[in-house]
């Protein structure tokens, strides 16, 4: 599925992308397309349990207020 279905899908059905690809931001920042949340993993190095970690870290730090309809970077500032 191309990317801008699965941001289109996503904000029809009001929910957040956990995504490890850049081309989202591209359709956000670029494009501006409309989207519900988009979280962009990109931490270093490539391990699952340092991205869960991440990811973690940021999602009990930051409300769904906070979440909802931003794109945010979850990089190694949440490790």
């Amino acid at each position: 599925m191309p990317d801008s279905e699965i941001i289109e899908l996503a904000l029809q059905e009001k929910r957040v992308l956990l995504t490890y690809d850049k081309d989202f931001g591209e359709l956000v920042f670029h494009k501006h397309r409309k989207h519900y949340g988009v979280l962009l993993i990109r931490v270093t190095p490539d391990l699952v349990s340092l991205h869960l970690k991440a990811l973690k870290n940021f999602l009990s730090s930051h409300s769904p207020k906070e979440i909802i309809g931003h794109f945010w970077d979850i990089d190694d500032k949440y490790l």
